[in-house]
């Protein structure tokens, strides 16, 4: 969908008339050429503006026309549009302006306007894109060697965010795959479908492979790149288990040439969003409870005594969680030995209180070349996980804070937490 911008400027005529000749001398010379210079200071950017037209275009490629491509205008990078399905697309621009469009892909491009309306463009694929290696299965291939539908997310890319769960920073990275998680709690499992699921009653997960191993885990801190594959072809690589797709994960390898530290480190915070809901205190629930019992009734039922309690059980259930990761790595090697080894501390805060995870992880991969026929690769990764889950279970506690009434104390006489149904 394209955005139309239009500005227009109207202006008539400036006139100056002089009815006598005047006669200057250079301090009046001075004196005059002030206001002149005002002037067209004050109309720079007016004249400017009522030059600004509409340049429209189509963009495409060797195939044709593409849908979603960039334009932007080179001097101000806020002002721009995409193209529709057909490759058009329409935007404000000046007679010397110059468009970049750009599309993930392909090369960016920059193009001048000279006063004209119409302005086309073809982009050229990225070359290096095509020849990136991308593991599928137990073998690499080159990415324009593929047929089948398969995503691949850098390492980079995916360490945008910061989450203990792999499947979590995989949310709006790759196309199909849809990750969804109900829960406040960093305990609980993401739930990941890749195109759809395809059975009722069957499970929807997709099979998990790391560095070749079915079923193994790694640090989101380690990963160097994720392959999704997502179609049938998958199954021919690991049989029926990959009828819901494949997520294969390469972690990261050290590189020739001199030793390379690398520190990382961020904090976060969490917090709930509750939008427009919010739930009575006590004096404005006393108030509406009166609108719907007798004056006998309600003074029976609902003492005044009542008021002098007045629990906030939204505080009481959910908090700021704040989220601390380090990471600390050391990579390197020679032409025929290289190393990789990191550590890695993440400790997340639930919303709901109570809740949370505190993981300490290790990895270490080392490979050796011992001939051009054989190679050696150890991987180890260990870690230790304390996690903290809310007694009465995530739900209970949530189902609790918009339930329970604010006339309800949830402490007994002695300061201690009430337990179940003590009144």
């Amino acid at each position: 969908m394209g955005v139309r911008l239009s500005q227009s400027f109207y202006l008539d005529s400036i006139h100056f008339q002089l009815r006598k000749p005047l006669m200057m001398n250079n301090q009046t010379k001075k004196l005059a050429i002030v206001p002149i210079a005002l002037l067209l200071i004050l109309f720079s950017p007016l004249l400017m503006h009522a030059q600004t037209g509409i340049v429209s275009g189509v963009i495409t490629d060797q195939k044709g026309p593409l849908e979603g491509a960039s334009v932007t205008l080179k001097s101000n990078a806020k002002i721009g549009t995409t193209t529709d399905a057909g490759g058009r697309y329409s935007i404000a621009a000046p007679p010397g302006a110059t468009l970049v469009v750009t599309y993930k892909g392909y090369k960016f491009t920059e193009l001048p306007v000279n006063g004209r309306s119409s302005v086309d463009g073809m982009l050229t694929a990225e070359t290096d894109i095509l020849n990136d290696v991308v593991i599928v299965g137990y073998t690499s291939k080159q990415r324009s060697q593929i047929s089948s539908s398969v995503s691949i997310v850098s390492g980079k890319e995916l360490n945008d965010v910061t989450s203990n769960s792999i499947n979590s920073l995989l949310q709006g990275k790759a196309p199909g795959v849809v990750v969804s998680n109900s829960s406040g709690n960093p305990n609980a499992a993401s739930n990941i479908v890749i195109r759809g699921s395809s059975s009722i009653s069957a499970g929807s997960e997709p099979l998990l492979v790391v560095d070749g191993i079915i079923g193994g885990n790694a640090n989101p801190t380690d990963v160097e790149s994720v392959t999704v594959l997502k179609d049938a072809a998958a199954t021919g690589l690991y049989g029926s288990r990959a009828a819901n797709g494949v997520i294969i994960i390469t972690t990261k390898s050290g590189k020739a040439g001199k030793t390379r530290v690398t520190v990382n480190g961020s904090t976060g915070f969490n917090k709930v969003t509750m939008g427009n809901f919010r739930v009575m205190n006590s004096q404005e629930l006393y108030d509406y409870q009166k609108s719907f019992f007798t004056a006998a009734d309600f003074a029976r039922e609902r003492p005044a005594s009542l008021l002098a309690t007045n629990t906030d059980w939204q505080s009481l259930t959910y908090r700021t969680g704040i989220t601390k990761n380090y990471e600390l790595g050391m990579s390197g090697g020679t032409e025929k030995t290289l190393f990789y080894v990191a550590g890695n501390y993440y400790k997340e805060e639930g919303t709901v209180r109570h809740t949370g995870i505190e993981r300490f992880n290790i990895r270490t991969n080392i490979s050796h070349k011992i001939n051009d026929k054989l190679k050696l690769s150890v991987r180890i990764n260990g870690s230790n996980r304390t996690f903290e889950n809310e007694a009465s279970g995530n739900y209970g506690a949530i189902s609790a804070a918009v339930n329970n009434l604010p006339f309800d104390n949830p402490y007994n006489a002695d300061g201690s937490i009430k337990i179940g149904t003590e009144p």
